[in-house]
């Protein structure tokens, strides 16, 4: 397993340039991957039509820990915060298309082949408490999950596998079942799917 704090600084790779973009990256904590190859974490290649090409920065500010379980795919103006003690676990297959964000504050797990659309938000804390609540709350995200454009996925959730999250959808808690649709505000559309 490949260990570096500074990983991100020399491996980026950026669609435009083909050269790593230290601008962009900030990374004091640590990224460990299971496998390691050229190419195997692409950041900033997006083939979706959502963002301008020249003007959309990606984001890596990371102080915790991050494991990356094999090839992912991040695009243009991905967005990824990780704090002191926050641990994101991303599975083999992750893509994000364009623009969406990941903000870790304990513990965010994405399986394997999941997507996330451009847009979409997935956070793991408010950031303060809310009427003695807790700060943050982990979220879980099974193999096989595709979240429609502009999705939020909050604090406490859990996406089970083989779901498909259509757009604009709203998760705050654990759904039910698996291989379903699911909108709204944490409601099921239609069960038994495949994708």
């Amino acid at each position: 397993m490949l260990q570096s704090p500074l990983f991100w600084l020399q491996w980026i790779e950026v669609a435009r340039t083909g050269v790593a973009r230290h601008e962009a990256s900030y990374t004091s904590g640590g990224v460990s991957l299971e496998s390691f190859k050229t190419a195997s974490v692409r950041f900033g290649f997006s083939g979706v039509g959502t963002c301008d090409m020249r003007c959309e920065r990606a984001m890596w500010q990371v102080s915790g820990r991050v494991r990356i379980g094999g090839n992912i795919s991040l695009g243009q103006g991905t967005r990824i915060s990780v704090g002191d003690s926050g641990e994101l676990i991303i599975g083999d297959g992750f893509c994000v298309t364009a623009r969406s964000s990941i903000i870790c504050h304990e513990k965010i797990e994405i399986g394997k082949d999941v997507l996330f659309s451009w847009d979409s938000l997935v956070m793991d804390t408010d950031f303060h408490p809310i009427n003695n609540s807790s700060v943050s709350d982990s979220i879980h995200i099974a193999d096989h999950v595709w979240l429609g454009c502009r999705c939020l996925v909050l604090k406490g959730s859990s996406i089970p596998e083989g779901s498909v999250l259509a757009a604009g959808t709203t998760i705050t808690k654990k759904l039910p079942e698996a291989n379903a649709i699911y909108g709204g505000v944490n409601k099921k559309v239609r069960s038994d799917i495949s994708w």
